[in-house]
């Protein structure tokens, strides 16, 4: 079956915020528990030295480069312009609204069906968010170094779609730089499917 007429760019930003907001009541948002735990002190301190001065982690952390380098320096540079509490959720929204969108779009064309776009995201993200192996979410909710990542690997696998292979590695080594264990995962499917490839090429 083909694609029925194609999105307009409005309606893939309306579809994709919607998604984004009911995610958002279902699941809630949050900041300053769980894993940010680990995260947001980093970006504190660089915001106000003063703090954490006896801590054992954190005045480390500004010395050496390390994991949460470019989640810490982003939202630091961000606070110069809005108060950092504001910062972290808008750019857990884009984040959020960015994996939604690649989801669709991937979902979109491997269905071949115009409202895979939808229902890609809804059934994935909102209903089976819980439902994984080790008692892990899909997206957590709230800004964590594997959002940057998720987003970034959503983006990888869409262009592999479009067989836009090389595009596709470096989106996994963004992705990396945020949250390791995501952008190798990706780059291995990657470099599978890219040997498939080949190997068909051959025959």
């Amino acid at each position: 079956m083909m694609l029925n007429h194609k999105w307009k760019t409005t309606e893939r930003i309306g579809w994709t915020i919607f998604i984004a907001l009911l995610f958002i009541s279902i699941y809630g948002y949050t900041i300053n528990r769980g894993d940010q735990e680990e995260h947001l002190p980093y970006v504190y301190k660089l915001i106000n030295s003063n703090l954490y001065k006896n801590d054992y982690i954190v005045p480390i952390q500004l010395k050496i480069f390390n994991i949460r380098f470019f989640y810490a320096w982003i939202l630091f540079g961000i606070s110069y312009f809005i108060p950092i509490s504001n910062a972290v959720f808008w750019v857990y929204f884009i984040c959020l609204s960015t994996f939604i969108y690649f989801v669709g779009r991937i979902a979109e064309k491997g269905s071949n069906w115009k409202y895979g776009f939808v229902f890609g995201p809804i059934i994935g993200l909102i209903l089976l968010n819980s439902f994984t192996i080790g008692a892990n979410t899909i997206y957590d909710n709230q800004l964590t170094c594997s959002c940057f990542a998720s987003s970034f690997g959503a983006m990888s696998i869409y262009l592999l779609q479009k067989n836009k292979i090389s595009w596709s590695a470096v989106l996994c080594g963004i992705a990396a730089l945020f949250q390791v264990l995501i952008g190798l995962h990706l780059l291995l499917v990657i470099m599978f499917v890219h040997l498939l490839v080949i190997e068909k090429d051959k025959l």
